[in-house]
């Protein structure tokens, strides 16, 4: 099999790669990069290789070099961009991902969009999840505006899901989930759109027909169309930052013209420097960050609108007189008893000082965020989320109290620092975890998932070493907690430290010795450098350890993958599999 140009391995960690699976590399590579718009960095090569490694067999092929071969060819052309697709996308989701984001949709953008349209002719919300996975962020949105247009009988909605993995869109249209899909904990009035099937929880008929779900290539230049034309808001988050500078921009530019004027983007925290600031306006929260499209024509006339033009609503930075429009609603949630939401909403006037979600309230002055005719009535409370939890989230500025920043600090929350770091404050967001490590009031798995967010952050930034010391200080008030030398030997392996990552996978075996992932990790390394016989060593304890679980079982810090698929990892890897990458994640 052929290939044009050189294909260099510049990852010091994967020089165990034979002639053979370099070419298949250099030639999936290009393919992501010609046909999808994806960079595949050589840290990623293995993962790669590894994860064409299980399709190859689930396809009767010995390899991932004989598939290639076949997806390549003539015969193979019809599958190879569904099979590629799988192996070069896998999703990280869950549902009711960034609940202060959801919040601040629910609270502000939907109310908006509905009074800045509501004499339209089509009063439908359209809203679509990019790069949907499977299908885990779509249903969210779906349930968030069912659950808000029951105070607005005569609208509907419609939520399009796109993704360019045939296989995710095919999990996502079952709408059956795994427990650990839903590791942010369902709020209770959602409670209802889902159904306990056989240990696993499934979306209800009625949700699941208002979501469609569609395979589109975001890196080709087949939209807008007619399905994805005037969007009321789209979420692509964790998407672009895996396209090459060139297709990120052109992504852009046909997402802008797929909004409806003053329509939404949401993007994750690290993409959003991504955005041209010249075609978006930046909405900025304590604990959310949002995009909107400039009007392209007068908001007064655009839509049949007639909120004038200051018309962008709720979110207008203008102050406007208080007579121009007849005062818009929206739900106040009441609570029957503690802890149980009811489905019976009390209409309330729109507050005029959002909600202060952190200690950046400051900056949202009650008549910035007022929609028009709006009086400044400051002291009227502000509609609550269902999504948030009982007496607000922490750190939250209450109605008429005094200013955060002269109350005693809270206990650092996951919301305060994933805003923090949504800002690109890292060296704050430091400084906060760690008075709440020395704080001592944070419970062990709430930590675990805030040191990981900030470890990421921090590598991501290349600060590994401030990664590294923010691990050594955490892992000595942690001793017997093996997540930290888990972090740690991420961080190692991602700089080419084998032996670092060795110790630290040692270590979190150490501590457990049942650590799935560990042995995974620690056996790669030992193949790489070319010790087979502790590689196998590794790889037989993990796969007794996983015969003695039930097959339908999540493997423990697995990524949601079942037993069952663990052990058929392993077994490939032993009958002779040389493709995991150190430091890798079990793949889905």
């Amino acid at each position: 099999m052929g290939i044009k140009g050189d294909w260099k391995v510049s990852d010091p960690l994967a020089e165990g790669l034979s002639h053979e699976a370099r070419e298949v590399s250099a030639r999936v590579r290009s393919y992501a990069r010609s046909r999808l718009g994806l960079q595949i960095p050589d840290s990623k090569v293995r993962d790669v290789l590894l994860r064409l490694t299980m399709a190859a067999r689930d396809a009767g092929f010995r390899d991932a070099v004989s598939y290639a071969g076949h997806l390549f060819s003539s015969d193979g052309s019809e599958e190879r961009d569904k099979v590629l697709a799988s192996v070069l996308t896998v999703g990280e989701t869950y549902f009711f991902r960034d609940r202060p984001l959801l919040e601040v949709l629910e609270t502000t953008v939907l109310p908006e969009i509905i009074a800045r349209r509501r004499k339209e002719t089509d009063p439908v919300l359209r809203l679509w999840s990019a790069g949907c996975s499977t299908g885990e962020e779509p249903y969210t949105l779906a349930m968030i505006a069912h659950r808000f247009l029951a105070s607005h009988p005569d609208w509907d909605f419609s939520v399009l899901a796109t993704d360019v993995n045939d296989l995710a869109l095919a999990r996502a249209r079952l709408g059956r989930y795994r427990p650990w899909s839903f590791r942010s904990p369902v709020p209770a009035p959602y409670e209802k759109y889902l159904r306990r099937e056989n240990g696993r929880r499934r979306i209800g008929p009625e949700l699941r027909r208002k979501v469609v779900f569609r395979r589109l290539n975001l890196a080709q230049d087949d939209y807008p169309s007619p399905e994805t034309q005037n969007m009321d808001l789209i979420f692509c988050r964790n998407v672009l930052m895996y396209f090459d500078p060139a297709v990120r921009t052109a992504v852009l530019d046909r997402l802008h013209r797929c909004l409806a004027d003053g329509g939404y983007l949401v993007t994750a925290a690290a993409e959003l420097t991504y955005v041209d600031k010249t075609c978006w306006e930046r909405i900025q929260f304590p604990r959310a960050v949002l995009f909107r499209k400039k009007w392209e024509k007068d908001p007064a006339t655009a839509s049949g609108s007639s909120l004038g033009a200051r018309a962008s609503g709720l979110l207008s930075r203008t102050p406007l007189s208080s007579n121009e429009v007849r005062v818009p609603w929206v739900l106040k949630w009441k609570e029957s008893s503690p802890g149980k939401a009811t489905d019976q909403p009390e209409k309330r006037p729109w507050n005029l000082s959002v909600r202060s979600l952190g200690t950046n309230a400051k900056r949202h002055e009650p008549a910035s965020h007022a929609p028009a005719g709006c009086p400044k009535t400051p002291g009227i409370p502000v509609s609550r989320s269902p999504m948030e939890p009982a007496g607000g989230f922490p750190g939250d500025q209450g109605n008429g109290e005094e200013p955060v920043s002269e109350r005693p600090r809270e206990s650092l929350s996951e919301e305060d620092l994933q805003a923090v770091m949504s800002r690109g404050e890292l060296d704050m967001a430091l400084e906060r975890v760690s008075s709440a490590l020395e704080d001592g009031r944070i419970p062990d798995e709430v930590l675990r998932r805030m040191v990981r967010t900030l470890v990421q952050g921090l590598s991501n930034a290349g600060r590994r070493d401030d990664a590294l010391a923010l691990l050594a200080r955490v892992g000595e008030q942690r001793k017997l907690d093996p997540a930290y030398p888990m972090l740690k030997a991420s961080i190692c392996c991602e700089a080419g430290d084998r032996e670092g990552a060795i110790t630290a996978y040692r270590q979190a075996l150490y501590l457990d010795a049942s650590l799935v992932p560990a042995l995974l990790g620690l056996g790669t390394l030992y193949q790489t450098a070319g010790n087979v016989e502790k590689a196998r060593r590794c790889w037989v304890k993990a796969l007794k350890i996983l015969e003695a679980r039930d097959p339908e079982e999540e493997v423990p810090d697995g990524e949601g993958l079942s037993v069952a698929q663990a052990r058929a990892l392993f077994q490939r890897l032993l009958e002779g599999g040389e493709t995991a990458r150190p430091g890798a994640r079990l793949p889905r």
